[in-house]
């Protein structure tokens, strides 16, 4: 593996960790702080597709840009009904993590390295839980937001040994 690449996985690794930690220690703020974070961005966004659209760009983008922007304000204005809707969203986004994880290990067991069994191992897991997120999302976003805090945090202090000590 690429020194540049190693390096963007040990990055990626420590964010896991950092983000598990804030949520972990802070689910309401964390929760608060996503609903406004992703209402900044989907309105910025949707701004930047309506500008864009102004100045005769980008023809056909006012739709666009005026959905975002309404997402963006209902999220900043609504944050709570935005929050319930997170442990589905958390869910399928440990999902797709845990089949990463299940695709990178696969691809090290044909080249025969070391730890492939313990990636698998954590892929599943992974899958496992973003599976019951979103089928049971446990009825507290609180718990959800620590529990996927812990996720992270679990996640990355794994994938940085794993960088560490077998790539």
């Amino acid at each position: 593996m690429g020194s540049k690449i190693k390096a963007i996985q040990i990055l990626q690794a420590a964010g896991y960790i950092l983000l598990g930690l804030f949520l972990v220690l802070n689910p309401d703020t964390s929760v608060r702080a996503i609903c406004y974070g992703c209402g900044v961005i989907a309105a910025a966004y949707g701004l930047l597709h309506v500008l864009q659209c102004r100045k005769g760009k980008a023809k056909g983008e006012l739709i666009l840009g005026v959905i975002f922007i309404a997402l963006g304000v209902f999220c900043l204005i609504t944050p709570q009904t935005v929050v319930s809707f997170l442990p589905f969203l958390l869910g399928v986004v440990l999902m797709l993590d845990g089949i990463s994880k299940i695709q990178r290990a696969l691809d090290l067991r044909v080249l025969d390295a070391i730890g492939w069994g313990k990636l698998l191992t954590i892929g599943i897991l992974l899958m496992i839980v973003g599976v019951a997120l979103l089928f049971n999302p446990f009825g507290a976003v609180k718990m959800t937001m620590v529990f996927f805090g812990a996720c992270l945090l679990i996640d990355g202090a794994l994938d940085l040994l794993f960088l560490l000590i077998v790539l």
